[in-house]
């Protein structure tokens, strides 16, 4: 292989696969086996014409790793394992304890039903002062199935039980009773749950303890809302998850305190490479601290990243942070190309493959001092990478915060030279009286981060509330990002851009939202109409508030007992049935007619719109459904079995 088509592939071949494993993901139905025969076989015919020239080796490679990309998440998603409840259930439910979350008012247990196959996810508000991971119960539990999206852009619930083998959720009606104690499977999650309530217990400030946990041990479920908050509008989230920034000082201090430990002794400093020997032991704690911090998706990459880096030491090559970046990432995505849809995944890759396209000026007279030029670096980057993870914020949360630029002036230095030395101290003498000294000049680093928090969270620009972004304006603003990290030509880049915001700027979301829980209508564009009056907003009601970039709305104060109602809202003349055997004149003057209730009827045959069926959204006047005819949508497709 010539140099152009190695460097061309290390670098890209991610991004092809990203664009076919979306492209999977992004289909309304399930695609024929067919298709992926014709797939195959078209890339055994584009093999052979991969080496001709520049311009032919570029558009066969891209359509290669597309058209794997697309095959790799079909493979992955017809070949997984799921099982399913078919109906509501009430009743004892049993189960191994597999996880146990802890959040500010409840606790998150998921056991697995060895006699069911499947995985439950249950919530309760208490649980048994000795239960471990591992351990088998049975508790009374009301169980549903997982709910799939509720608006065209929503969270799919479905599709993340699918992958994860969840076939219940629901909430926990009665004590939890331990059956048998059997937790010597999960020892490492055991040890993470000692040493969670172990920091808890020696912190008399319950936010600070979950917060050092957080960065610790990755247990951030029962920081205070408010904080979870104040942290998400200041732009300083990624500190409470554990990424390359945790694994980079946890390296670097341990490489130290290793290599300079080696170095005492004589025989060893003369006979050894020491540098090569403290890698290895430094990537070996790494893999511990992976354990420890729970593996998550951005704690894999960091791992796999440092992996990289010290085997290329190990053999005395030389490291580019692209291509480990593009490797890992290539090899989570063969592994699990789900992880494409997780926040995590899309938020760490991009920025770590910003932050290592930067490139500072070395000649600038302003940055000259060392101080000036800490600062002006840390903007820069704080800048680029906030700008770059706009277009996921909008996408997952529909908000976005400015204030990060700020923010993370004061926040990474504090995080670096103290809370990260600190927190490896306090996990080595954590059992010793030394810990609680450390421990309370951790606790002073972490309510310093806290007031720097609070004070970026009142900026004006910290949070920016913006309507939802459908995924294909995601992908074209991604492709953007890249084309100008890993393109010279920067023009492209800054055209696919352009493009990206012009048909976010020209979207326009659903005129109605239809559920059997609620009906949200939009008037005059900004103006949001609940129907069915509540004091309190659900879930499903907030997300689709969300996805109008809103947080107002207005109740229609429809009297009780009514049998129909009519409304002209701007978009449509609606008329809500409530009663049965309802009839009306001419049904062709409503545009649309809901039946309110189970039990409501009437005369008319079109563009009537039962909303105990399913979640539908009405869109320049035409119906559509918000559940995907997926696999994982559609339950009669997958194992069933009652609870």
């Amino acid at each position: 292989m010539k140099l152009y088509q190695r460097h061309h592939l290390r670098k890209w071949c991610p991004i092809y696969l990203i664009i076919g494993i979306s492209c999977f993901f992004g289909l309304t139905k399930d695609p024929p086996a067919q298709a992926i025969i014709y797939l195959i076989t078209i890339c055994i015919f584009i093999i052979p014409f991969e080496t001709k020239n520049k311009i032919t080796y570029k558009i066969c490679t891209a359509l290669f790793f597309i058209i794997l990309g697309f095959c790799i998440a079909f493979f992955r998603t017809y070949t997984s394992t799921y099982y399913s409840m078919e109906s509501s259930y009430h009743g004892n439910t049993y189960g191994v304890v597999k996880s146990i979350k802890k959040y500010e008012k409840k606790y998150s247990i998921t056991i697995f039903n060895n006699k069911r196959k499947y995985n439950i996810k249950l919530s309760t508000l208490s649980i048994p002062d000795n239960l471990e991971v591992g351990d088998f119960i049975v508790v009374k539990a009301f169980l549903n199935i997982p709910q799939g999206p509720s608006h065209p852009n929503d969270y799919d619930f479905q599709r993340f039980a699918y992958f994860n083998n969840i076939g219940a959720i629901g909430k926990t009606t009665g004590t939890i009773h331990i059956i048998k104690k059997q937790n010597k499977k999960f020892f490492i999650e055991n040890i993470r749950l000692k040493l969670y309530n172990h920091i808890l217990s020696i912190n008399h400030d319950n936010q600070i303890g979950e917060i050092i946990s957080a960065i610790i041990i990755g247990k951030k479920y029962a920081i205070p809302q408010n904080i979870l908050e104040t942290f998400q509008h200041a732009g300083i989230s990624h500190i409470l998850a554990i990424s390359g920034l945790h694994f980079v000082i946890v390296y670097q201090i341990i490489f130290l305190l290793v290599s300079k430990t080696l170095s005492i002794f004589t025989t060893i400093a003369l006979n050894i490479n020491i540098i090569k020997i403290s890698t290895a032991i430094t990537v070996i704690f790494g893999l511990a601290y992976l354990l420890l911090s729970g593996i998550s998706i951005s704690a894999q990459r960091a791992f796999l990243m440092i992996l990289y880096f010290g085997i290329t030491k190990i053999i005395d090559r030389n490291y580019n942070s692209k291509y480990s970046l593009a490797s890992v990432a290539t090899l989570l995505l063969i592994y699990r190309p789900e992880y494409i849809l997780l926040p995590s995944f899309q938020m760490s890759f991009t920025a770590v493959m910003v932050l290592c396209s930067i490139r500072f000026s070395k000649d600038d007279k302003f940055t000259s001092l060392p101080v000036t030029k800490h600062i002006f670096n840390n903007m820069y980057s704080s800048c680029v990478v906030t700008l770059s993870l706009i277009p996921f914020t909008i996408y997952n949360f529909n908000s976005c915060s400015l204030a990060s630029i700020v923010s993370n002036l004061f926040v990474i230095p504090i995080l670096t030279f103290a809370i990260m030395p600190l927190s490896v101290l306090l996990l080595v003498f954590i059992k010793t009286p030394l810990g609680i000294w450390i421990n309370k000049i951790l606790s002073l680093s972490i309510t310093l981060i806290i007031k720097v928090a609070t004070y970026s969270a009142k900026l004006p620009f910290a949070n920016i509330t913006l309507k939802s972004m459908p995924s294909f304006i995601v992908l074209l603003l991604f492709l953007g990002i890249v084309s100008l990290c890993l393109i010279d030509r920067k023009k492209y880049g800054i055209f696919l851009l352009l493009i990206g915001i012009g048909l976010y700027m020209c979207y326009s979301t659903p005129s109605i939202l239809i559920n059997k829980k609620n009906v949200m209508i939009k008037h005059n564009n900004n103006d949001l109409f609940l129907i069915k009056n509540k004091k309190r907003l659900s879930y499903m009601e907030k997300s689709w508030l969300k996805h109008n970039g809103s947080t107002k709305y207005e109740n229609t104060h429809i009297p009780k007992h009514l049998h129909q109602y009519h409304k002209n809202y701007s978009y449509h003349n609606i008329f809500f049935v409530y009663s049965p055997n309802t009839y009306i004149d001419q049904c062709s003057q409503y545009d649309w007619i809901l039946l309110m209730n189970k039990h409501a009827s009437i005369n008319c045959s079109k563009n009537i719109i039962d909303i105990d069926n399913d979640s539908y959204f009405i869109k320049y006047g035409k119906l559509s459904c918000s559940n995907r005819h997926r696999i994982w949508n559609n339950h009669n497709i997958t194992h069933k079995y009652h609870a």
